[in-house]
């Protein structure tokens, strides 16, 4: 309870959410089913490394809604049992070691080594939630984001190129909460030799079976 209570209150702050990064137990299985339902959504799991001492963990966006549940669920657990006297969400909160707002990083693909530097305008591949991809885009605009070339339209989501720096990208993606699954920086050899044939042949694909 008091890692959700050290959380910002990102109402107040007018935020549409939270990212969230939730650290699992070692050697505990981690339960993620709860982590992608009611105001919360699941956008990557990376798994455990026993031989390196690294628990499973997850990044989850949560709007308020999703927030105050997860609250709920951890409330019952301490106050509640189940008709067989074990406590209610026990499976769900005893997998969890920690749970602390995600950066940037949470949403990066590349190897951590690889995460640039700041101060460095640079091209990112950005997945988006299609839904609200508009908004972020205008949004992020507004806050330094330069977009090139088409966006790519998945049913789910929506992939973009946004030039920007490192932190105003995660200004961005704090501020404006639509779910980003992931980002990726594009060096120049990405652009040129894997994600422009990559987006165009799947536009191409896309547009045939429309």
């Amino acid at each position: 309870m008091q890692a959700i209570d050290a959380l910002p209150n990102f109402a107040e702050a007018n935020f549409p959410g939270i990212y969230l990064e939730v650290q699992g137990r070692a050697a505990e299985p981690f339960v993620t089913k709860s982590l992608d339902a009611s105001g919360l959504k699941l956008l990557s799991v990376k798994p455990a490394a026993p031989d390196q001492d690294i628990s499973a963990s997850a990044t989850v966006f949560a709007s308020a809604t999703g927030l105050k549940k997860l609250r709920s669920k951890i409330e019952d657990f301490q106050e509640n049992n189940t008709p067989k006297g074990r406590p209610k969400n026990a499976d769900l909160v005893q997998s969890i070691a920690a749970i602390v707002e995600a950066g940037l990083l949470a949403l990066w693909r590349s190897p951590t080594r690889a995460f640039p530097i700041d101060g460095v305008v640079l091209p990112w591949e950005i997945w988006l939630d299609r839904e609200n991809a508009d908004r972020f885009i205008a949004s992020a605009t507004e806050l330094g984001v330069t977009f090139e070339g088409d966006r790519l339209d998945f049913p789910e989501d929506t992939v973009v190129v946004g030039h920007c720096t490192r932190d105003v990208l995660a200004l961005a993606v704090r501020h404006l909460g639509v779910a980003s699954r992931t980002v990726v920086w594009l060096s120049l050899e990405q652009r040129r030799f894997e994600f422009v044939p990559v987006f165009h042949g799947l536009q191409g694909r896309l547009a045939a079976q429309g």
